[in-house]
């Protein structure tokens, strides 16, 4: 099988992401590989290249020449292999929690991430930006592949060769050049930037031409490595295909050959071809799709809520607490899938991976068909485990579903939930097929402890109740900003009991009452709530005790060490919300006993963090018939995308990320981290900036592709009419949502009184990161009066947290501030009640300039 060496080790050894082949936008960052193609002087090319030498480990990314050698369906990392070898031998299981090694846990590519083709320029030459940034200069091409690994439904395809095209499925269709996605220049890189997210679990190929000229005029052609490769293995072979030696270069150039054969159907030259590479995206909806379907499955149970009033004596001044409305509390026990005593923790399978089972039985996932697991073996490992029993299934009946393992395996993986399936021969026998437990396609349903023994979570809920209505009432889900707790939704709360409308709120994992607390003392050890803030919630007489929070960050919750925390931190938090949603059924009326909330009037709102979990949550809500999850409405407040870019270039969370980065680089250098104002802190600030940012951007965005918004906004569009976005803009707002300073902020916010909003960007560096491209790929149209369903309204006063502070901030007055809060709260609300967006500009805070 092929084996892809990596060149990495010629790089510095940093803690955080130096097994991540490529630097956002620096693939060719480390040495140049000149060194390994530039033989001018033996004559044998006097042209800049491609860089593709797999022997050397240059390829493009990405490329699924990196699941070479998967056991479990997962990416193969260089550097994730050699960590889990020190492993093995110490005894250990490695923890993907460290992101140097995350992307391993993933089963495919990133939606939103540039692909990086790096080149090898010829002396002094550099790329022509020009013959770059025009169409044809890279196609891009949807495929559908073919191998036990392909993302294809059609179950033939997996029995095609892997990393062909399977034409069983039809030939595909060919992306957009400034539709879907533009072409650019980055040094000595091409850099092809989506301009909306590639979709889910779907398998693409890459195409560079000739029309890519260098600063002389000149083509820049293929490798020497890929121009022996497009050769005609029937008349030049170039190895020996019975010489095991010689297979992989083999195999190599019958599959460009493959791909010469098939890009003709798309009207393309082959010989204009100088470089392919094809990759296959991560699944995104698999897992929460997978949980999803258990939450009202006979195996859970469900609950009987009784609110208790909270008995808040209500300050006439405080807006905090409503006065129109009564205050409860509740509880409930929920499905917890992360560590209780650890904020690096992530989300693991249940049983073992379909993918695992299939290599370790010698299947064509595993090319050196060593069967360390029988088939007698398997049957019987499945018809013992508890899934199996639940279902009654004796061996006879197991034993005929596996023997189709390699036409249906979908068939035997619904076997394997809560099956740790061990290898039975060989030197491995009694170890498990699937030490890590992955989530992936092949394998999408998490563990909350075992069947015997579940893991749940005791979680308090909010509840607010109009004075002036009786139940059932319309309910409104308000979920709380990054950092805060449930307890600012009562911000919200007294403008929707005005309205007759229930409110109902829990903390987001980790924050608030959800905090981790091993000690006696009442502070949490561990919790997202930042500590700052808590006290001025407390003075803004918020029903909270600041000095609980006193050690609390948001990168407890944006874990910038753990990828796969915070992506599964958003999917705890999404979980919970399509729990309780699941539930509002079953809340009692305290008074008078009957059903509490009107479940066909179920909306919700979400400010910040809230308004990123929001998006996802509706999406799953409505993804499903079952009117159990079904959501009406939705206003979303200053949410973003491209979540990496969105957080990193963040001027609120910004010194936080990089001050954390600065800590690295002391630990790497092993020294104590420097005082933040020294020389040495902005010299290691400056490492920090140069060389983990770029890295830590690629890394995070590919591990939270799955719970981010820009990939929820193609079934968000078409599931939730009724759909209403606020965006701060600022008052220097012209349309222009594309220039951006040095600094990287809005261009539009230089000569700005009141700016935008200074803690989510509206827009980034990349296509996919900002409000504004979030509201663009949602399809809303500008609203600045009064109109229908769904639209995103752009506010020229205000900040971030308008909806539930009147202070001011970002440059608005205190009364413009108040203005904002007013009219945010009223839109919300509004929406909420009657699915209009109602707009009142009587106090100028409308910015009526839309987008150019």
């Amino acid at each position: 099988m092929l084996i892809i060496k990596t060149r990495l080790d010629r790089m510095p050894r940093k803690k955080i992401l130096a097994s991540l082949i490529i630097s956002s936008f620096a693939l060719t960052a480390c040495d140049s590989d000149t060194e390994v193609l530039d033989v001018k002087e033996n004559k044998l090319y006097t042209s800049s290249r491609i860089q593709f030498s797999p022997a050397d480990g240059i390829v493009s990314l990405p490329n699924d020449l990196l699941f070479s050698g998967t056991t479990d369906g997962t990416l193969e990392l260089p550097d994730e292999l050699a960590a889990i070898k020190v492993a093995s031998a110490a005894g250990t299981t490695m923890t993907y929690a460290d992101s140097t090694y995350a992307i391993g846990a993933l089963d495919g590519w990133s939606t939103t991430h540039p692909i990086v083709i790096g080149v090898d320029l010829y002396e002094d030459r550099t790329l022509d930006v020009s013959s770059i940034e025009q169409p044809g200069a890279v196609r891009i091409l949807k495929v559908s592949l073919g191998g036990p690994l392909s993302a294809s439904d059609n179950a033939n395809c997996k029995l095609q060769d892997s990393l062909t095209v399977c034409v069983l499925d039809g030939f595909g269709t060919e992306l957009s050049y400034g539709t879907d996605f533009i072409t650019t220049v980055n040094g000595n890189s091409i850099a092809v930037v989506p301009l909306k997210p590639f979709a889910a679990k779907a398998s693409y190929m890459y195409l560079t031409t000739n029309l890519i000229k260098d600063s002389e005029g000149e083509s820049v052609n293929g490798s020497v490595t890929y121009q022996l490769l497009k050769k005609d293995y029937a008349e030049n072979p170039i190895g020996d295909p019975s010489n095991p030696a010689d297979v992989s270069a083999v195999g190599l150039q019958k599959l460009v050959n493959h791909y010469d054969s098939f890009i003709p159907a798309f009207g393309i030259d082959a010989s204009t071809v100088t470089h392919a590479g094809v990759f296959t995206t991560q699944s995104v909806f698999d897992v929460i799709d997978t949980v999803q379907s258990q939450i009202t499955s006979a195996a859970n149970a469900t609950f009987t809520f009784t609110p208790v009033d909270k008995g808040y004596d209500t300050p006439t001044a405080n807006v905090s607490i409503p006065s129109s409305g009564d205050v409860y509390s509740a509880s409930a026990t929920l499905p917890y899938y992360l560590s209780k005593t650890s904020s690096d923790s992530y989300w693991q399978a249940a049983g073992s991976s379909i993918a695992a089972v299939g290599v370790a039985l010698g299947t064509p996932y595993d090319d050196t068909d060593i069967m360390p697991l029988s088939g007698a073996g398997l049957v019987g490992q499945i018809a013992a485990c508890p899934i199996a029993g639940l279902n009654s299934m004796d061996a006879a009946a197991v034993g005929a579903i596996v023997a189709g393992i390699k036409t249906n395996p979908t068939a035997v993986a619904q076997l394997l939930p809560y099956c740790d399936i061990k290898y039975d021969t060989g030197a491995k026998a009694g170890d498990s097929i699937d030490p890590f437990k992955h989530l992936t396609r092949f394998n999408p349903l998490p563990a909350a402890g075992s069947l015997q023994a579940p893991v749940t979570q005791n979680i308090d809920i909010q509840i607010t109740l109009p004075k002036s209505a009786s139940a059932p009432y319309p309910v409104n889900i308000s979920i709380h900003g990054l950092g805060t707790l449930k307890e600012t939704t009562l911000a919200t709360a007294d403008a929707f009991a005005q309205a007759g409308i229930a409110t109902i709120a829990i903390d987001m994992p980790l924050h608030g009452s959800r905090g981790l607390n091993v000690g006696t003392d009442g502070v949490y050890e561990i919790s997202a709530t930042d500590a700052a803030g808590a006290v001025l919630l407390q003075d803004s007489l918020l029903p909270i005790i600041a000095a609980s929070y006193a050690k609390g960050s948001p990168l407890a919750f944006v874990n910038i060490n753990s990828g796969l925390t915070v992506r599964d931190n958003f999917r705890q938090a999404i979980v919970d919300l399509l729990t309780l949603r699941a539930q509002l059924g079953n809340f009692i009326d305290p008074i008078g006993g009957s059903q509490l909330f009107d479940t066909d009037k179920v909306t919700v709102h979400g400010l910040s963090l809230g308004a990123i979990t929001a998006a996802s949550f509706t999406t799953y809500a409505n993804r499903v018939s079952n009117t159990t999850f079904n959501v009406t409405k939705a206003s979303l407040v200053a949410p973003t995308s491209g979540l990496a870019w969105a957080f990193a270039e963040s001027p609120s969370f910004r010194p936080a990320v990089l001050d954390g980065l600065v800590a690295v680089v002391a630990e790497g250098k092993n020294v104590e981290k420097p005082t933040p104002g020294s020389s040495t802190y902005a010299e290691y600030l400056q490492i920090a900036i140069d060389t983990l940012e770029p890295s830590l951007k690629f890394a995070i965005q590919t591990l939270v592709d799955p719970i981010d918004p820009i990939n929820m906004a193609s079934t968000l569009v078409v599931n939730t009419p009724a759909l209403h976005v606020i965006e701060v803009v600022g008052d220097g707002f012209d349309g222009d949502i594309y220039t951006l300073t040095e600094a990287g902020q809005p261009a539009y916010d230089i000569n700005a009184t009141n700016k935008s909003d200074q803690t989510l960007p509206n827009f980034g560096a990349i296509p996919v990161t900002g409000t504004e491209r979030l509201i663009a790929n949602l399809g809303l149209p500008c609203v600045t009066a009064t109109t229908a369903t769904r639209g995103a309204v752009r506010f020229k006063n205000g900040h971030h947290s308008s909806l539930i502070s009147t202070k001011s901030a970002a440059g608005a007055t205190t009364e413009q501030a108040a203005y904002a809060t007013a009219e945010m709260q009223s839109q919300v609300v509004k929406f909420a009640a009657s699915g209009t967006i109602v707009i009142d500009n009587s106090n100028d805070v409308i910015n009526t300039t839309c987008p150019l």
